[in-house]
Formats: structure tokens, sequence, C-alpha cells
């Protein structure tokens, strides 16, 4: 088994910085809360009508992970960066309505 050092950047760099940045923006919604994290997924509760705030929310996610790792570290992401939101009754259900989000860059690689 080998690991890609773009891997590695996206577990071990891009999941921490997406959930501080989704945390930051349901900390003050009522009815959303983060309750876990599972390698690469966030685990929220969402209260049946939030559901639609929740997938407005997880449309800017991408845009403000890209955002802070070029502010903080001077990062341009030259891949598009995509955050997928899976909404059930439980985690890794089979029953879930899947929506993805694609952020992509503001340059491309060469």
């Amino acid at each position: 088994m080998y690991n890609y050092a773009i891997q590695g950047f996206a577990t071990g760099f891009c999941v921490p910085i997406a959930v501080l940045c989704m945390w930051h923006r349901i900390r003050d919604v009522d009815g959303l809360t983060m309750v876990n994290t599972v390698h690469d997924s966030a685990c929220t509760e969402v209260a049946q009508d939030r559901v639609e705030d929740l997938k407005a929310l997880a449309a800017l996610w991408g845009d403000d992970t890209m955002r802070y790792c070029k502010e903080i570290y001077g990062i341009d992401f030259t891949v598009p960066l995509e955050v997928e939101t899976k909404i059930g009754t439980h985690w890794a259900g089979k029953d879930c309505e899947e929506h993805v989000h694609v952020t992509e860059p503001t340059r491309k690689a060469v």
C-alpha cells in the first residue's frame, strides 16, 4: 500500500481545517451540533427544520478552507476541493441523501 503526498496533505492538513471552519459556521445555529469526527467525516446532529441550513453552509466550507489555507499558510490550491454531505438517520446509513459541493481553485496547475 502506498499513500501519495496529496493524500497526507488532504487528511492531515485540509480535513482538520475544514472541520474548524465548519464548527465556526454552525456553532451559533440552533439545531446544528457537531458531535464527532471519524477519519475524514464530521458527524453533526441536525434538527429536521435545519437540514436546508446545513446544506447551504456546507457549500461554503470548501471556500472557507481554501481561504484559510491561503491567508494563514500561503497555500494556493490548484485542484478543486470537494465537500460531500450525507443526510440520514445515522452515520454511515444506507438511506442517506447525498450532496456534493465543489470549490474550484483560484489558480490552475501548470
